[in-house]
C-alpha cells in the first residue's frame, strides 16, 4: 500500500525493537507479554503523527493498554479480517519466530486462533474500516485505497 500512494509504512514492531534496544522474542522472553505490552504502547504513542503514515500494528496492539481508542482518535483504523483457516496457514509456517505460538502444536494453534479472534473481535469492530485480508496484498491494498479515496501515485 505505501508503494502504491507514497504514503510511507511504520511497523510498529520495528519501533518496539528500536525503543527497546532488543528482539520482541527477547522482550517476550525476559518480560512476558504484559512487558511486551507496555513497550508496545509506549512505542505506539511516541509515533510522529504529524505527516501521512501507515502503521502496521500486531494483531494485540488495539486489545490492550487503551490502544484502539487511541488509533481510532488519531487516524483511520482498518481491520484486516481473516478466517482462521486462513490465519492458520499463515501462521503455522512462522511459529518458531513468535513466541506467543512456538510451542503450540497444530491442533492447539487452531483453538488459540478461534479464541483470539473471538476475544479481540469486540476491539477489531471498532475499527473505522474492515477489509477481506484474503486476498493478494496488492489487492487488498487497492481496496483499503479505494475505500479510503487515496489517489494512487504508482501501479
Amino acid at each position: 500500500m505505501s508503494q502504491l500512494t507514497q504514503i510511507p509504512l511504520l511497523e510498529l514492531d520495528d519501533c518496539i525493537e528500536r525503543l527497546s534496544k532488543s528482539s520482541i522474542t527477547e522482550i517476550f522472553n525476559e518480560s512476558g507479554e504484559e512487558g511486551f505490552r507496555q513497550i508496545e504502547t509506549e512505542a505506539l504513542h511516541n509515533l510522529d503523527l504529524k505527516s501521512k503514515l501507515i502503521v502496521s500494528t500486531g494483531g494485540g496492539t488495539p486489545v490492550f493498554n487503551d490502544n484502539m481508542e487511541w488509533m481510532i482518535k488519531r487516524g483511520c483504523v482498518v481491520h484486516l479480517q481473516c478466517r482462521p483457516g486462513v490465519l492458520f496457514h499463515r501462521l503455522a509456517p512462522e511459529k518458531p519466530q513468535r513466541p506467543l505460538l512456538r510451542s503450540l502444536s497444530d491442533t492447539e494453534l487452531m483453538v488459540f486462533i478461534i479464541d483470539v479472534l473471538k476475544n479481540r473481535l469486540p476491539f477489531y469492530s471498532k475499527a473505522h474500516l474492515e477489509v477481506n485480508a484474503e486476498k493478494t496484498p496488492d489487492e487488498v491494498a487497492k481496496e483499503i485505497i479505494n475505500k479510503l479515496k487515496i489517489p494512487l501515485t504508482n501501479f
